[in-house]
């Protein structure tokens, strides 16, 4: 998305979503993006969970934008924490507004293992991952659709997910956003999850969602979430 520089500009920038895989960063431009959870429901802890977690993305240059993703493991789960680094690339213009990715992924868990000495280790998977997004957007709202495959660079096993977000303004300070999350998980699970969503607008630079996240599959839980983005 075009960077937001002054309030004569929002009636262009509101034409696609401040976090959206699909528009590369301008050159130097940067967006972070910072939530948690602020409630689930009683037994839910997956696929709905979403803890701590932190993402932020440059503008290396105008065709080439670096992202940063960490989060802590979900609750009553294994796994501890996640972080991941990619870059994303323009596709052909024929394609319209779309976006190759290419990353890598460092995993942690809390189970001991034990090396070739007896000592205690922390169980860590490290993978590769391939990206790709697509998006349209108007005046009136967004439409983007993002699809990601990840793979363990130890043991080749492959996890998957699909992303479709919709996108509508409201008004120069309020939008609604409705995502639905899909795909196969570490464990070999398959996850599908709905999150709909409100944004409100606090500044040029300061975004804030909040929203509800339920599991369409596995405990059927609901999850209260809110997050701030920010573009500096």
């Amino acid at each position: 998305m075009v960077r937001v520089v002054s309030c004569c500009l929002l009636s262009l920038t509101l034409a696609a979503p401040l976090h959206a895989g699909a528009w590369l960063r301008e050159d130097g431009a940067v967006f972070l993006s910072f939530g948690a959870n602020l409630a689930l429901s009683e037994g839910a802890w997956s696929p709905v969970g979403r803890d701590p977690r932190l993402y932020l993305e440059w503008g290396l240059n105008a065709r080439t934008t670096l992202a940063f993703a960490a989060h802590a493991g979900p609750q009553n789960s294994a796994r501890t924490g996640e972080a991941q680094i990619f870059r994303s690339l323009p596709l052909p213009d024929r394609w319209g507004v779309a976006t190759v990715s290419g990353g890598l992924a460092i995993r942690e868990f809390d189970s001991i293992q034990y090396d070739v000495d007896g000592a205690e280790t922390t169980r860590v998977n490290r993978l590769a991952s391939l990206g790709l997004a697509w998006g349209q957007g108007s005046d009136t709202g967004w439409v983007t659709i993002e699809g990601r495959v990840m793979a363990d660079m130890a043991d080749g096993d492959i996890e998957a997910k699909l992303d479709l977000t919709g996108g509508y303004h409201i008004s120069p300070v309020w939008s609604a956003m409705l995502q639905l999350q899909s795909g196969r998980g570490h464990t070999g699970d398959s996850y599908a999850k709905i999150l709909p969503s409100v944004i409100y607008r606090i500044s040029d630079s300061l975004r804030l969602n909040a929203g509800v996240s339920h599991a369409l599959t596995g405990d059927r839980g609901t999850g209260l979430f809110v997050e701030s983005w920010i573009e500096f």
